[in-house]
């Protein structure tokens, strides 16, 4: 079944309004297609951070945020972590851009402690992963940012939602 852009999208919005976080949030780091249109990884780091209520970012027009974007008053895919992203990425694959990323929480925070109603929201954005891996069956590898976000999928049973490929899925997580 394919995924319907605009309706994941009105289901990220009622997780937020739902969560009562108030600094916004952010979808996708990369073009939503690659929701059907992608290299097979599916890149998730823990959640976007944000110091002040930010417009509410669905997508990326073209390629991925770790390349196209100025982040931390760094110039354009100069900030440390989107150097290390696409250092690993251009080393795994030819079609880095064509990488499925996003955060396993959507929802805006100055740091991973204050995100509000912690429980409610991963459970929330957990339901939407659920139905995004789901529905995209060329997903063959997950590469987590951060232990945190490893042991959330983990202790959420994301990886049971994959589809059953003749090779096996591989999951890689990072250290903290």
């Amino acid at each position: 079944m394919a995924l319907d852009f605009k309706q994941l999208c009105e289901l990220v919005d009622v997780a937020y309004i739902n969560s009562g976080n108030t600094l916004g949030y952010r979808f996708l780091y990369c073009p939503q297609e690659c929701l059907s249109t992608n290299n097979g990884i599916l890149l998730l780091g823990l959640n976007p951070g944000g110091h002040q209520k930010e417009k509410n970012i669905l997508d990326v027009s073209k390629s991925l945020a770790y390349e196209t974007e100025a982040w931390a008053g760094n110039a354009i895919g100069q900030s440390p972590l989107q150097k290390q992203v696409m250092l690993l990425l251009n080393s795994i694959t030819e079609q880095a851009n064509q990488t499925l990323a996003s955060n396993i929480v959507f929802f805006r925070s100055r740091d991973w402690s204050r995100l509000k109603n912690k429980t409610t929201s991963i459970k929330s954005c957990m339901k939407i992963w659920r139905s995004i891996i789901s529905n995209t069956p060329r997903l063959k590898s997950v590469l987590y940012i951060g232990k945190t976000t490893f042991d959330i999928a983990r202790q959420y049973q994301m990886f049971e939602y994959y589809p059953t490929y003749e090779e096996k899925c591989h999951v890689w997580g990072t250290g903290s």
